[in-house]
């Protein structure tokens, strides 16, 4: 027999058969499942409004405070020359000189920076004296960083590095320009 001809005989059967009641049509959701979904979806437009709201940029009559007044440059480079000023104070008399090379450089380069507000990341002593052309207050600064870039990055031996270098020359020479440069 074949298949055709057994399906009259068994679908019958198959029908009249009780179903149960989730099978036979469809079924509702309960409703609290529908105003879940709907207080989610409000919680969460909710939630990105007031992220919005209390993340926007106000400007100085919005808030009630006062606004923010930009720091003035003469009290800042000041500040900064003290900073220095007590950096180099920390280099020992007796200091390894290439040590004291290194900090007084970085001390004077960062406060050029400060003053004249170049990049400290990529300030040689070769773009120090390209800036000191057009900016005169540099020129000392420039042959100072100069004058110790060659021993600081110079091999360690100690007839090269060191030749010359005192700790107490270089930070004496790195105060005089420090003190000698003006915004």
């Amino acid at each position: 027999m074949r298949v055709a001809e057994l399906a009259p005989a068994v679908m019958p059967a198959v029908m009249t058969a009780e179903l149960p009641a989730e099978l036979r049509g469809p079924i509702g959701h309960d409703p609290r499942w529908l105003w879940l979904a709907a207080a989610l979806v409000v919680l969460a437009v909710g939630y990105v409004l007031v992220v919005l709201v209390a993340t926007r940029r106000r400007g100085p009559e919005d808030d009630g405070r006062a606004p923010r007044r930009r720091v003035d440059h003469a009290r800042l480079v000041e500040t900064s020359r003290f900073a220095a000023l007590a950096g180099l104070a920390t280099i020992e008399p007796g200091a390894d000189p290439r040590g004291a090379a290194h900090r007084a450089s970085g001390i004077v380069r960062a406060f050029a920076a400060t003053v004249t507000g170049l990049p400290v990341e990529a300030m040689t002593a070769e773009r120090l004296a390209a800036a000191a052309a057009d900016d005169p207050r540099l020129a000392e600064a420039a042959a100072f960083v100069a004058a110790l870039q060659d021993p600081e990055f110079a091999p360690a031996t100690a007839e090269s590095a060191t030749a010359g270098l005192a700790a107490a020359d270089v930070r004496a020479r790195a105060e005089r320009v420090v003190q000698g440069l003006h915004p």
